[in-house]
């Protein structure tokens, strides 16, 4: 039962790493269940992606099989991208959508592969395609479709803001009318995001830095579940109106209601119509998952890039105990250390209970185990 997990490049690292205390404690329960978050864009980083894409060839592999898919089903300009954030293309709408599903798709796979597959998925707005593809609503195909064309409507929508402010979300919803503002996620009980025109956004920066409290601007080109999206919304329902969308094959929690998905529901077109311009629910979607008994210790894994997730999980009140470990390095972190966190956290789910398959993470078999200490 007890289990500690080294992530290591050599010797006499091992030996300072086994020297210090660890750093979160995991208490390992045979079986624990195992939640996947995945997070939207404005997590987004340069060369995401790339290091575990030449380290990990489980990883490279997904992202091939994405490229391949997009020949097919993609616009040109999304089958061209580079799917790994290239500089150029890192910030650009079209791209960022279809690199960071194919991203957080690829990983969760690897993870899936090496025997961490996870009872229940939630995405957080463009993460929730992630989600549904690994739940079943989604054939990958269809996901990538669907992600490829959603930035491509909205790359050509109005330029917008969007602002990260800290206060809850009745604190800020009389605010909203007077400056022509929505209310594009809510996070955590104490803090949520507003989208709209930029000069409306720094009008309610202004006002709320008068008062003391201080916004911050998320990196986005375009203002994300706003009113500004309302242009898009009948070509964006044709082209959903064109995939297949099935029941969950896996307990999926919505962003949009805050609970478990409706399986009839998810797979109406106007779900995700509405899904793309209404506020996204991620903390009471995070109270769903807490009160589920059947997700009792679980490991909540944020498979995709940045640590917004984790921490809006961290800080709920009904956490009580549960581990959240990340999958990827934040923005603004070097790349090369997307090997280590990505191995970090697979260890870490084994040593708190979750399966792994070692011997076929290694290439290993039963007779290849050596006894220890040696």
């Amino acid at each position: 039962p007890y289990r500690r997990v080294v992530v290591t490049d050599g010797h006499q690292d091992l030996v300072e790493r086994l020297t210090e205390p660890p750093r979160e404690p995991v208490t390992h329960r045979r079986g624990r269940p195992v939640v996947f978050l995945f997070p939207g864009q404005g997590t987004h980083y340069q060369d995401m992606g790339r290091a575990l894409y030449a380290s990990e060839p489980g990883f490279r592999a997904h992202v091939d099989h994405c490229r391949e898919l997009l020949r097919g089903v993609a616009d040109a300009d999304a089958s061209e991208a580079d799917l790994l954030g290239r500089t150029d293309k890192v910030c650009d709408t079209r791209f960022t959508h279809v690199a960071l599903f194919v991203v957080e798709y690829a990983l969760a796979r690897w993870f899936a592969d090496l025997g961490v597959r996870p009872d229940a998925v939630i995405g957080h707005s463009l993460g929730a395609y992630t989600a549904a593809c690994l739940a079943g609503v989604l054939a990958p195909e269809d996901a990538l479709t669907l992600v490829a064309e959603r930035g491509r409507l909205l790359a050509g929508t109005a330029p917008g803001a969007m602002l990260a402010v800290p206060l809850p979300e009745d604190r800020v919803r009389d605010r909203l009318g007077r400056h022509g503002l929505d209310l594009a996620a809510v996070n955590d009980a104490t803090s949520c995001v507003v989208s709209g025109p930029a000069e409306a956004v720094d009008a309610l920066t202004a006002e709320l830095a008068a008062e003391g409290v201080t916004g911050r601007r998320l990196t986005v080109s375009h203002a994300f579940h706003s009113r500004l999206l309302d242009p898009v919304l009948d070509r964006f329902t044709t082209v959903l109106e064109g995939v297949r969308l099935n029941a969950p094959e896996l307990p999926f929690v919505s962003d949009l209601t805050g609970d478990w998905a409706d399986p009839d529901e998810v797979r109406r077109p106007a779900y995700w119509r509405e899904h793309l311009r209404r506020t996204v629910r991620f903390h009471d979607g995070l109270s769903t998952l807490y009160g589920d008994a059947r997700l009792r210790d679980a490991v909540l894994l944020e498979v995709g890039p940045g640590r917004a997730l984790g921490r809006a999980a961290r800080r709920h009140p009904d956490r009580a105990g549960r581990l959240v470990v990340a999958a990827m390095p934040p923005a603004g972190d070097v790349a090369r250390e997307e090997p280590a966190t990505a191995l970090h956290a697979l260890g870490t789910a084994w040593a708190a209970g979750a399966d792994v398959d070692a011997e076929l993470f290694h290439g290993l078999t039963a007779g290849d185990r050596v006894p220890l200490p040696g």
